[in-house]
């Protein structure tokens, strides 16, 4: 109740985090392909953490920041995935951009949850055993509860019991929850190879691109797309 993630204009809304997502595929994309020479000729260790990190690092962060200021976790973490996972492709150095990931996440996820303790509640009350399940585990059990009613294959297509004020955000938050409940093992099975075809597909383009450019913004796009079915499953 206290992330502030949506700006309303009249009876328009708009999320800034989605666009922040394409563009920062697309600055990053830009970056790779104008830079990609210098990336790879660097001769040595300062220059190359500059071409391969640090620049690509100075769009990174402050889009992460600014959604971070939303107290939109999810988001900021899905930025950081991102902007790393077309690092990783357009070809920075592995080794220096894993351990500056590595740090930075850290360092960020560590002072998030300093600062605001129900993070850190949310991610003990999501695996603890004994959290009680009629307050802050409600959630969590409800939505394990729809997914082990549906069985083999489910209740049937808007037979859901759970979406009727049992789990929170039916419609976005535990869609996945519902659809198991609804379609079963079967249709949650389904779901999860059609974003492995798609995630193919979006690799399969990217190799057929024509220039580094919509490589970059291929895998870009269809990784943002699976990322973000990842963390919501």
């Amino acid at each position: 109740g206290e992330a502030k993630r949506w700006i309303y204009i009249g009876s328009f809304s708009i999320q800034p985090s989605e666009i922040m997502k394409v563009s920062l595929v697309l600055i990053l994309a830009w970056y790779i392909d104008k830079y990609r020479d210098r990336m790879k000729e660097s001769v040595n260790r300062r220059e190359k953490y500059k071409y391969n990190v640090f620049f690509p690092f100075l769009f990174i962060i402050p889009a992460c920041l600014m959604v971070l200021l939303e107290k939109h976790l999810s988001g900021t973490v899905i930025l950081a995935l991102l902007g790393v996972s077309v690092m990783l492709v357009g070809g920075c150095d592995l080794k220096q951009t894993v351990i500056t990931s590595l740090i930075l996440g850290a360092a960020a996820v560590g002072g998030f949850i300093a600062t605001h303790p129900y993070a850190l509640k949310r991610l003990t009350t999501f695996t603890a055993e004994n959290v009680d399940i009629h307050n802050e585990g409600w959630q969590t059990f409800q939505g394990v509860l729809a997914i082990g009613s549906g069985g083999v294959f489910g209740l049937g297509f808007g037979q859901s019991n759970q979406k009727y004020s049992y789990v929170s955000m039916a419609h976005n938050d535990f869609i996945f929850s519902i659809l198991c409940e609804e379609l079963g093992f079967v249709g949650a099975a389904l779901v999860l190879l059609l974003f492995f075809l798609l995630l193919w597909r979006g690799l399969v383009i990217a190799v057929r691109a024509p220039d580094k450019f919509g490589a970059l913004l291929a895998v870009g796009f269809v990784v943002q797309v699976c990322l973000q079915a990842v963390l919501n499953i």
